[in-house]
């Protein structure tokens, strides 16, 4: 039963997935939307501070908080996920979903194209 979920074991399940697709995890936090958010947004930031700082993540969370943020249409957790894409570890955090997925995930969040300027002007 997901919605005896706390957000602590939501989270748990979608960092610590061991290989399968954490279903009940995804539909907890579904039902937890508002709730959540907040946490999923801190969830893309650690793991990037952390694959800066460490040159690799070993749980799959960010990834799952990437979809759940998009689905959500979570436009607030756009500067976090773009500051996140724009790390020397993209690739260590998010493999081809940076190619594959990114777009999407901007068409989706991003306010317009404002929110781009600082991103293209910064080298």
């Amino acid at each position: 039963m997901t919605t005896n979920m706390t957000i602590d074991q939501i989270l748990w399940d979608l960092k610590y997935c061991d290989g399968e697709f954490p279903e009940a995890a995804f539909q907890a936090a579904r039902e937890k939307r508002t709730e959540i958010i907040p946490r999923l947004i801190e969830c893309i930031e650690e793991a990037t501070r952390d694959a800066d700082e460490f040159e690799s993540v070993g749980t799959w969370g960010h990834i799952a908080s990437l979809f759940l943020l998009t689905e959500f249409e979570a436009k607030e957790a756009f500067p976090a996920i773009l500051k996140s894409m724009c790390s020397e570890s993209v690739y260590e955090l998010y493999g081809d979903s940076v190619t594959e997925n990114f777009p999407q995930i901007a068409a989706t969040l991003a306010a317009g194209p404002e929110e781009f300027t600082d991103v293209i002007d910064d080298p």
